[in-house]
């Protein structure tokens, strides 16, 4: 029985110091990776666009690599306040986009926008630049509905647009429930509810669970389990846990995605231009890349709308964890940028010392 219980001992003693060391060494290796994810909560449902930012909401973001306190602005989108009516003596600029655009996601406070509008004002430009990009991907066609519907009523000189030359666009929402983002799906009314009960139920369900989320909160052995054996398919623990790490819970019930041909984008492209013309305003795609260049230029006769090509590409352009820009590119995006749009601006526009080329 002692020889028993000896090796009983020694056993348990093993177990604990491999917990010990195993919860060492994620944390050394696994750190910031595995971080407690906080999704932003600044998103409410729209009837033409999706969703948009609410004004004046405070918001916080965690995700490896990034970690801010941020707030939208009066109209809810991210920079400075700004007025609706537009004064006679600037051109102003909204700029549209996805999340790189917007930069809530980027680990440093200004974003290409925000520093394309400082290098005007250092230039001597009257031009002011806003800053209404959405964080998601397709919505393509639910930007240009949110140039078409909002910010058309800006009175902008020029839209400035992230362009793609094969729009996309998915019928998916986001909200939130009980401090958690959720997104949800749906065409009409009852698809939406029924949708959005299912995100809440998986909301309902994590809460359920706070002994194992608040084990979760110290053990770094059971976030390698959670993202290790998350089958993403039953709602098993791991996937509640995963969604827990994620902030986040998310319905695709009745979600629909198109994709839109080349020439039937140029066409949206092309409509939108002549919308944007009839309110004195000019469009401008821009890519971060001259890959479409010569695919744009072959049928050049058919496209009503301006385009810029930067040259945004090497190494250590994006965050570690991460996707997105970093500040360096966000800072060769506006120099770039700021040097091609010059040719787009009215000569009234420019400082005395700054006259346009020819």
């Amino acid at each position: 029985m002692n020889s028993i219980q000896k090796m009983f001992r020694y056993l348990t003693l093993i177990c604990f110091l491999s917990i010990i060391i195993l919860e060492i060494g994620f944390r050394l290796v696994r750190r910031e990776q595995w971080v407690k994810h906080e999704y932003p909560k600044v998103y409410t449902f729209d009837t033409i666009c999706g969703y948009k930012g609410i004004p004046n909401i405070e918001g916080y973001i965690r995700r490896p690599s990034i970690r801010k306190k941020f707030k939208l602005n009066n109209q809810g989108f991210y920079g400075a306040d700004f007025c609706i009516q537009k004064p006679d003596s600037v051109f102003r600029i909204i700029v549209v986009g996805s999340s790189g655009v917007e930069g809530i996601w980027a680990n440093h406070k200004e974003v290409f926008p925000q520093k394309l509008q400082k290098q005007f004002k250092k230039e001597g430009f009257k031009i002011e630049v806003i800053n209404c990009a959405i964080s998601g991907s397709d919505r393509d066609l639910q930007n240009i509905k949110l140039i078409e519907h909002y910010l058309i009523k800006y009175s902008p000189d020029l839209v400035l647009y992230e362009g793609r030359t094969r729009i996309s666009t998915g019928n998916y929402h986001r909200d939130t429930y009980k401090d958690y983002s959720i997104l949800y799906a749906g065409n009409n009314m009852e698809e939406r509810t029924h949708s959005r009960y299912i995100a809440e139920q998986e909301v309902e369900r994590i809460k359920q669970l706070k002994i194992f989320t608040d084990l979760w909160d110290i053990s770094y052995i059971l976030r390698f389990y959670g993202r290790r054996a998350n089958t993403h398919t039953i709602p098993s623990l791991s996937n509640c846990l995963s969604k827990y790490a994620e902030n986040k819970a998310e319905s695709w019930n009745y979600s629909r995605f198109k994709s839109y041909t080349f020439a039937e984008s140029i066409d949206i492209l092309n409509r939108l231009n002549k919308t944007l013309k009839n309110h004195s305003c000019k469009l401008v795609l821009f890519h971060y890349g001259s890959i479409k260049k010569k695919q744009l230029m072959d049928i050049k006769e058919k496209i009503e709308f301006q385009c810029i090509f930067l040259n945004i590409s090497g190494e250590n352009l994006g965050h570690k964890y991460d996707g997105h820009f970093n500040e360096n590119a966000h800072q060769i995006i506006a120099e770039e940028t700021f040097a091609k749009l010059k040719h787009f601006l009215p000569k009234e526009f420019y400082p005395k010392n700054h006259e346009p080329k020819n």
